[in-house]
């Protein structure tokens, strides 16, 4: 039962046809390299990605161990083409809750050769940081806002959709125009999600422009009671929600309590993420960090199929996983990077 609330990330592509500012594609995606954003690869991008029917066979493990929920993403999942058959077949296997990240520039494609989306699939998270064409094209190095917003549109409403924001400090002014405008097309749902500094990766620009920008889940509880005098009423270990009056949820996890086990406070990353989530990569490798690097422990999902021996390394995930406990670790991450906030 504990394991209903997790789900399975998996990338199905390391391609994208955006290339936003915050993702590790855009310094330096090369074939040799291992994949980026959420494809926590540990063999480089040449030597391919496991096949459909390979996938699956994990799946089905994972559900067999108490897995029900999967998230699709990537790269951008739709640039896969079996990536409707996953999602039909996961049902298929037992999934109960089936989700999808996007950046939306696709969906139209898709529902012109195909009339709708999956009916399996039971929430669409559309990776959607403004509302503003300009700053949209900036952040996505060339997309356009205006595509993304008439397929948002176009979606069926039996399926739910969320908008994925990335919140900054810098967005807080505009943060009602924000949710009103996500109301008014048609999102069900906002996902509030935490300004990420990856450690190990050195870059000073980075340091700086998190501790200028990254929003604690304090700061915007207090934007909520002080702005829109609403509260979160909803809290629990992979994070807190309100419903605001017309009806837009609001979601936001708390850094600050994240979940972790007792190897997390050494790890040489130090992910302010926290242990919440099995992620899957394109070559089936199989961990619970972000690990971008692949310089972490991790599971080669087809080899261990191979022997036989999967079941048993989904076990351990499992157990770590559910005995994982939220720890008061943010300062610790803070202090150990000397990170000041402005």
């Amino acid at each position: 039962m504990l394991l209903r609330n997790v789900n399975l990330r998996i990338a199905v592509s390391s391609k994208c046809n955006m290339n936003c500012m915050y993702c590790e594609r855009s310094l330096g995606y090369k074939p040799q390299k291992p994949g980026a954003m959420e494809d926590f690869r540990k063999k480089p991008l040449s030597e391919g990605n496991i096949d459909t029917d390979t996938l699956l066979a994990i799946i089905e493990l994972f559900h067999k161990e108490g897995f029900v929920g999967l998230t699709l993403t990537g790269g951008e999942p739709l640039l896969n083409k079996d990536w409707d058959k996953i999602v039909r077949e996961s049902a298929n296997i037992g999934l109960e809750r089936i989700e999808m990240t996007t950046n939306g520039a696709l969906i139209d494609k898709y529902l012109k050769e195909n009339k709708k989306l999956p009916q399996e699939l039971t929430l669409v998270k559309v990776s959607f940081d403004t509302i503003d064409p300009i700053r949209f094209k900036t952040i996505t190095r060339g997309g356009d806002l205006n595509k993304v917003i008439d397929a948002i549109k176009k979606i069926s409403p039996d399926v739910k959709t969320r908008a994925n924001k990335v919140l900054l400090k810098s967005d807080l002014d505009n943060l009602s125009n924000y949710f009103d405008f996500c109301h008014k097309i048609g999102f069900k749902e906002i996902s509030l999600l935490d300004l990420v500094f990856y450690s190990n990766r050195d870059n000073d620009q980075d340091k700086d422009f998190f501790e200028r920008e990254y929003v604690s889940f304090y700061e915007i509880r207090n934007f909520f009671i002080k702005n829109l005098n609403i509260d979160f009423t909803n809290f629990h270990k992979y994070g807190h929600a309100l419903v605001l009056s017309n009806g837009l949820k609001v979601i936001m996890k708390d850094s600050d309590v994240a979940v972790r086990d007792e190897n997390c406070l050494n790890c040489p990353i130090y992910c302010q993420e926290g242990i919440y989530t099995v992620r899957i990569a394109t070559d089936g490798n199989i961990t619970v960090c972000p690990d971008y690097k692949g310089e972490l422990s991790s599971i080669d999902g087809p080899a261990e199929l191979k022997k036989g021996t999967l079941s048993e390394k989904i076990k351990m995930l499992a157990s770590i996983i559910t005995s994982a406990k939220k720890i008061d670790s943010f300062k610790n991450y803070t202090d150990k990077h000397n990170i000041i906030f402005q």
